[in-house]
């Protein structure tokens, strides 16, 4: 999202959303300072690691998982979200934000990631946030991960085979139809997926009672192997079930929204 109209964008919601958005300003060119406080406005305050900004700007600025989805969607006083792939968790926060009602179930598998959602969590104690050091796949078993590091912070932790990053994990994993019966879910207004290649064994292997239980989804989608793991196959396969898309495509990467009216 690297475009004039994006970055203009992102600017626009800096200053819409972030108070303090002159020192964070001040806070980007002058090295030396490890955490930034975000006070968003009328609302809480978030502190961000330098090294992980990017993500938080995927979520508060760029409002990608959002961009496209039509704005009545989430019009809920107590909206209930399913995030797969929280990552840090600032997905899960950024939805605090707009809906302070709203009730989150948060999946990480990944052990460093997770000790930052967990802190998040414990950071803001009223939030109905509930998190899982867990994956979401097509089966209920142990799920293999391919990532960039065991040591830090990532982005990254693919379920494709081929992948050729150096280390891996083997973390337990459920189906979403599990999530759904164990967490005792008859409806999800939003499915946010960023799960690295996962979302088409989540998906493809769901069955319609599960589908029809989703308002909407917003996926990002990663290029596999496969014939049916891309953009325009998911696509496809959601256009079946009855849901209304739009899709961005970024090379092997893109982003998939997708409603039921």
């Amino acid at each position: 999202m690297k475009s004039s109209k994006n970055k203009i964008r992102r600017y626009r919601n800096l200053v819409k959303h972030v108070a303090n958005w002159p020192a964070y300003l001040l806070f980007k060119i002058i090295d030396g300072q490890k955490y930034f406080n975000f006070q968003l406005r009328d609302s809480f305050a978030v502190e961000v690691d330098r090294k992980i900004l990017p993500s938080f700007k995927e979520s508060f600025f760029d409002n990608i998982y959002l961009q496209a989805l039509p704005a009545d969607m989430l019009q809920k006083s107590y909206p209930l979200i399913v995030d797969i792939g929280a990552n840090a968790g600032f997905f899960s926060l950024n939805m605090f934000y707009h809906f302070p009602n709203a009730k989150v179930y948060a999946y990480e598998p990944v052990p460093f990631n997770f000790e930052i959602l967990k802190k998040y969590q414990r950071t803001f104690p009223d939030f109905d946030f509930h998190i899982f050091q867990e994956a979401v796949g097509g089966e209920d078993t142990r799920l293999k991960l391919s990532l960039s590091t065991l040591k830090g912070y990532t982005t990254m932790a693919s379920v494709f085979e081929n992948d050729s990053r150096g280390y891996q994990i083997e973390v337990p994993a459920h189906r979403l139809e599990t999530v759904f019966r164990t967490q005792q879910l008859t409806h999800v207004d939003l499915l946010k997926l960023d799960c690295e290649g996962a979302e088409y064994q989540i998906l493809y292997q769901s069955s319609d009672a599960v589908l029809d239980q989703i308002s909407c989804m917003s996926i990002e989608t990663h290029q596999g192997s496969k014939p049916e793991e891309n953009l325009p196959a998911l696509r496809s396969f959601l256009g079946q079930k009855g849901f209304i898309t739009v899709a961005l495509e970024e090379g092997k990467y893109g982003y998939l929204w997708a409603w039921k009216n």
